[in-house]
Parts: C-alpha cells; sequence; structure tokens
C-alpha cells in the first residue's frame, strides 16, 4: 500500500516540476511539492492561484473506507486565501459525497469569522451573519466555539423565508421576518418587552 502512495506521489510531483511546461492561461499554478502524505490515510494539495510563488489554496483529502480496492481519497475540506495575503478567508467543509456542508467566511480580511454558511445536499439552508462587535471567533475555530450572530438567515431551496435578529449580540432573538416565495417581505415579529418571546406581528 505504501509503496503504491509513493509512485503516486512522485508521479504528481513529476507532473508538477517537469521542465519547459507553460502554465495554462489563467489557471491556478501548482506549487512545488504540491502534494504532501502526513500518513496514509490523509493528503493535502497547495495550489498558487495568482503565480507569486506563495500557496493560496489547500485542499485536504481523507481516505474512504473500502473493502477491497486501491486506495482512495476523498475532499473533506478547502482553505482559501482571497486577498493573497498568507491568511486563510474562507474555510468550506464537505460531506462524505464531496457536497460543500458548510463554509466560514471572513469578508472584511480581518482574521476573524464574519459569515457561517450551512448547506444541504450543496443547497444554502442557514446563514449566520456576525459583525465585529458580536463575533470575535477566528475563523476556523471549532464549530462549538462561542458565536453569536447579529442575524440568521434561513432558506428553503436556496430562497430566504426567515430572518432572525439579535442586534445586541445577547443571544435572544429581538425580531423575525418572514417572506414568501418571492423574496417578499410578509409579517415582522417583535419582542416588545424583552422577555424573549415574539409578542407583536405586523403584516405587510
Amino acid at each position: 500500500m505504501r509503496q503504491g502512495i509513493w509512485i503516486w506521489t512522485i508521479l504528481m510531483l513529476g507532473c508538477a516540476t517537469a521542465e519547459h511546461r507553460e502554465p495554462a492561461k489563467n489557471a491556478p499554478a501548482v506549487v512545488r511539492e504540491n502534494t504532501r502524505f502526513d500518513n496514509d490515510a490523509f493528503r493535502v494539495q497547495v495550489s498558487d492561484m495568482n503565480h507569486d510563488g506563495a500557496p493560496d489554496v489547500w485542499k485536504y483529502y481523507a481516505e474512504k473506507s473500502t473493502l477491497d480496492g486501491p486506495q482512495e481519497f476523498s475532499l473533506v475540506r478547502k482553505e482559501l486565501d482571497l486577498n493573497f495575503d498568507g491568511r486563510i478567508d474562507r474555510v468550506m467543509y464537505y460531506n462524505s459525497r464531496e457536497n460543500l456542508s458548510r463554509e466560514e467566511v471572513d469578508a472584511d480580511f480581518d482574521g476573524f469569522i464574519d459569515r457561517v454558511q450551512y448547506y444541504d445536499r450543496a443547497i444554502l439552508v442557514k446563514s449566520e451573519i456576525c459583525s465585529a462587535e458580536c463575533c470575535r471567533s477566528p475563523i476556523d475555530a471549532p464549530e462549538k466555539s462561542s458565536r453569536t450572530p447579529n442575524r440568521v438567515l434561513f432558506f428553503s431551496k436556496g430562497v430566504l423565508t426567515r430572518e432572525e435578529v439579535d442586534s445586541q449580540c445577547r443571544g435572544r432573538v429581538e425580531s423575525i421576518s418572514i417572506f414568501n416565495n418571492k423574496k417578499e417581505l410578509i409579517q415582522t415579529g417583535y419582542d416588545t418587552n424583552g422577555d424573549e418571546s415574539i409578542d407583536s406581528w405586523v403584516k405587510y
């Protein structure tokens, strides 16, 4: 098994370092020694999108569970440095079928999460939006780390259906907005007395 892995590694490195090979126009460059085996069941592939010699895309692969046959790997995670400053700005997680299941985004490039999005079969179902005051959770922090979003958006088949707002980051919903399948706001509920219960509704 290990011999097969190293043969595969040599072939990959040979392709990545072949002399006199011009990269395709607008295609990502493959950083030298782009494939690293941390052990027999895990590998990391690194790419250089802007051809500056520094990696900015990391793809993590885990070994699939197979009874027989050759060793297979599936994508479990992808990290991106979107502004090429050497710091991760977006982390994407994939399920066993390589469908996107969750992603964390640092939209303002300050090293902290601004948005966490959840997917079902690669379709957006929920988005947590954080302000600098509410969420100081570093990108790629454990999923259960302290995080209190200002707004939580819910989607059905990719269409916004509901928005919950907690403007003061207290972990209490202050208002709920409901949308129809045309993305039109149809009603909003408010917690008018601060008892953590929506007690007043406005219909449009």
